[in-house]
């Protein structure tokens, strides 16, 4: 970070592509300071002050926004749920990670000393207002994208169609009433109940209790948000399965088969009740042709 100080010279708010790279543990290769580590910052810190999580140290991803804080500005140290906001804000952003290290050093070049989330709100009103009318814009280019993801020729692919834009549509709208509704939670006396609301509110389909194997959401929609994502990890690294398996095994769509489900998850193509994935790549009129893994990957 101390090189991130030196060479500072940023056009921001430019054109330039923002990354920021911090060099690890005198690792001579660089981690890139991006949105990955915003939210997995953000998350750790929910989990551990909200729901009595482990303590981690200065391990990544985890601590990196506690890092970057105490390297800037210690002081946040002692109000995570301030580090929490400025996380929320940053993801904002469409460079999160560049956005983090404005904000904090913003702060403390400044001096400025917010000692709770209401005061935090009331001096950066302003710009959250200013990144909503940039989501604005991208909303109302959202119907076009989201018709070439999934194409409305296909007979799958209408209703994820129309899912994935209630989606944009209803994030948009929860961010317009409630411009920090995530670093909210440190207000709530019963935040599990607050995140179950949000599964309600968005069209979220579920979420996986993975200690207590319970299914929050609409299992029914199994099929519709999470095949994209999963058939894109799926390519990506085909060695190890599809993404879904663990899903399906409590879900009412029994047809998970181990052999099959990590190893040719395109054989489900060929049977009479599909699994979500095979309903896709069926779509896609994928049953058809013939394929192996890339044993690289």
């Amino acid at each position: 970070m101390t090189e991130i100080l030196r060479l500072e010279s940023s056009t921001y708010p430019g054109d330039d592509i923002y990354q920021i790279c911090i060099y690890y543990n005198d690792s001579d290769m660089p981690t890139v300071f991006g949105s990955h580590y915003v939210k997995e910052s953000m998350a750790y810190l929910i989990e551990r002050y909200l729901f009595g999580a482990e303590e981690r140290k200065k391990e990544f991803p985890y601590n990196a926004c506690e890092m970057v804080c105490e390297y800037f500005y210690p002081e946040l140290l002692s109000t995570p749920e301030i580090i929490v906001a400025i996380c929320e804000l940053s993801l904002m952003h469409y460079h999160s990670g560049f956005e983090f290290f404005m904000l904090v050093s913003h702060l403390a070049k400044e001096g400025i000393h917010l000692k709770n989330l209401e005061e935090f709100y009331d001096y950066f009103d302003a710009t959250v207002k200013a990144f909503l009318e940039n989501h604005k814009v991208l909303l109302d280019e959202i119907d076009d994208n989201v018709n070439v993801m999934y194409p409305k020729g296909f007979p799958y692919m209408l209703v994820p169609n129309e899912y994935v834009k209630a989606y944009f549509e209803a994030g948009y709208s929860m961010r317009q009433h409630n411009h920090f509704f995530i670093s909210a939670l440190f207000k709530e006396k019963m935040p599990v109940e607050k995140i179950i609301s949000w599964v309600e509110t968005f069209p979220l389909p579920m979420f996986l209790d993975d200690i207590k194997h319970e299914l929050y959401g609409a299992i029914d929609n199994l099929s519709m948000m999470p095949v994209p994502l999963a058939i894109l990890q799926f390519f990506m690294t085909p060695s190890k399965g599809c993404p879904l398996l663990k899903y399906c095994r409590y879900s009412r769509i029994d047809v998970a088969e181990e052999a099959i489900c990590t190893a040719k998850p395109w054989e489900q193509c060929k049977k009479d009740v599909q699994c979500p994935m095979a309903i896709y790549l069926t779509g896609f009129d994928i049953g058809k042709k013939e394929f192996t893994v890339n044993a690289k990957i």
